[in-house]
């Protein structure tokens, strides 16, 4: 193998551990973000996005809107 085929799968490696930590660190984020809303906000944003709706939905739909759910 040569240095260039070397640093190429170095790279690949590197950029898959660096998605596999910023993806739990966003499924982190998401679920803190929900386990620190009330019941009735999160009822009301599974009516918004749907019953079906995870933490990543519910998190970004109250955050786009966090004055109005607060308010609840």
């Amino acid at each position: 193998m040569n240095m260039n085929t070397i640093s190429k799968i170095a790279l690949a490696i590197a950029v898959a551990v660096m998605s596999v930590i910023i993806l739990s660190n966003h499924k982190n984020y998401s679920s803190k973000i929900v386990s620190n809303l009330s019941e009735n906000a999160i009822e009301s944003i599974k009516c918004k996005v749907g019953p079906d709706a995870g933490n990543a939905e519910i998190a970004r739909e109250y955050l786009n809107n966090k004055s109005f759910y607060d308010a609840q």
